[in-house]
C-alpha cells in the first residue's frame, strides 16, 4: 500500500528536490538533480552564493550512488514498519 505523506492540515505534501553536488578533491565535480520524498533525510549543507547543495561530510565525501542506495534504503524500511 502507498501513503502519501501530508502535513498536519491534510495537505499533500510535495517531494524536495535538490541539485546535488558532489564534491571529491583531485576529481571533477558531478551535479545530479535528485527527486526526494518529504520524509526522508540526508545530509546537506547550503551554499550561501547560490541555491544548490553540497553533499560533503567532513572527511570522506559520499558519492551519489551511496546516498540514493541510503535513501532507498530509509523508503524501504518506513514502507516495511507501515506494513506490519
Amino acid at each position: 500500500m502507498f501513503v502519501i505523506p501530508t502535513d498536519i492540515h491534510g495537505q499533500m505534501l510535495k517531494p524536495n528536490i535538490y541539485n546535488i553536488i558532489e564534491t571529491k578533491p583531485k576529481k571533477p565535480n558531478r551535479i545530479a538533480k535528485l527527486t526526494i520524498p518529504p520524509n526522508v533525510q540526508f545530509p546537506i549543507h547550503k551554499k550561501p552564493s547560490n541555491q544548490n547543495y553540497v553533499v560533503r561530510p567532513l572527511h570522506h565525501p559520499p558519492c551519489i550512488e551511496k546516498i540514493l542506495q541510503k535513501m532507498k534504503n530509509q523508503i524501504n524500511e518506513d514502507s516495511d514498519s507501515e506494513a506490519n
